[in-house]
């Protein structure tokens, strides 16, 4: 009778672990406010399992942008830490923007079967806006993950990194052979 106690439980335990994994899920949990008064924003990009991966991150404050780029010490990544001194406007600007998005109204779109059956390997990107209160909104697209009306977080993200060059030891991801 143990026996079939167990088995009986096992579909169940099943189901509270997906669960868990679900709601762990930044933008899985009911709608958040985004910070009014944005202080920082994060924009990650991970690679994923290809040969001799990598991660970047632009950590964008008033007074910098941060560009980190790491991966395997004994692979080819050029790895390292690159300051760029930001510009106030374009950085205020930026914020301003950010402080205006409803984000009660982004809404995270999961493939069929997920978190289950989600895809594993792929790469990924992150979004994270921080506020002056401390308040923290997350975007994570992985493999499959989409959200509607996000464009309002990564489209002004991403049209404020492409206007900024990194210096030129930083622009390749891997190192020359």
């Amino acid at each position: 009778m143990g026996f079939r106690i167990a088995v009986g439980l096992a579909p169940l335990c099943g189901v509270l672990f997906s669960a868990c994994a679900f709601l762990s899920w930044p933008g899985s949990l009911p709608p958040r406010a985004c910070p009014r008064t944005v202080v920082k924003v994060v924009y990650i990009d991970a690679s994923g399992t290809i040969p001799d991966p990598f991660a970047e991150r632009y950590t964008i404050t008033p007074d910098e942008i941060r560009f980190e780029r790491t991966g395997d010490v004994d692979g080819p990544v050029n790895r390292g830490v690159w300051v760029i001194e930001a510009s106030p406007e374009p950085v205020r600007e930026l914020f301003d923007e950010l402080g205006t998005v409803n984000c009660r109204q982004i809404r995270p779109i999961f493939p069929a079967g997920w978190p289950d059956m989600a895809p594993i390997g792929g790469g990924s990107r992150s979004y994270i806006i921080e506020g002056e209160d401390g308040t923290v909104f997350e975007l994570r697209f992985a493999e499959g993950v989409t959200y509607r009306n996000a464009q309002a977080i990564t489209d002004p993200i991403r049209e404020f990194l492409a206007a900024f060059e990194l210096p030129p030891e930083a622009r390749g991801p891997y190192l020359d052979p």
